[in-house]
């Protein structure tokens, strides 16, 4: 899982990221549209981001696209490494993730939370 951030509007971080639109995952998030991201590096420093989820619509799959490409290495990535036939490939599919709770803990201090 690669998400790529940025602040919409000052009000929440927001990701998108890619994803194949599985009968599991598909059903998962109609069950419970939240999702959870750790990030650790090798100083142990982390960050747990806890989020609402939801499919990018089909008709907005090529911005999500352009937006995720036009973004430089390494938070953002060409999606074509996934689908080499581009945004129109039939699997290819984005969750739209707006974070609601994010605890970053650099190593061996407390974490910041931040909520919305």
């Amino acid at each position: 899982m690669h998400p790529v951030w940025w602040w919409e509007d000052g009000d929440a971080p927001v990701a998108l990221v890619t994803a194949r639109r599985t009968p599991v995952k598909v059903a998962h998030l109609a069950a419970s549209p939240v999702v959870s991201c750790f990030y650790w590096d090798p100083a142990h420093d982390t960050v747990a981001i806890e989020a609402d989820a939801e499919w990018v619509a089909p008709q907005d799959v090529a911005d999500a696209w352009a937006r995720v490409a036009a973004v430089p290495a390494p938070v953002g990535f060409d999606p074509a490494i996934i689908w080499p036939d581009g945004p129109g490939s039939p699997d290819c599919n984005f969750l739209r993730v707006v974070a609601h709770r994010v605890v970053a803990t650099p190593a061996g201090r407390l974490g910041l939370c931040w909520r919305r």
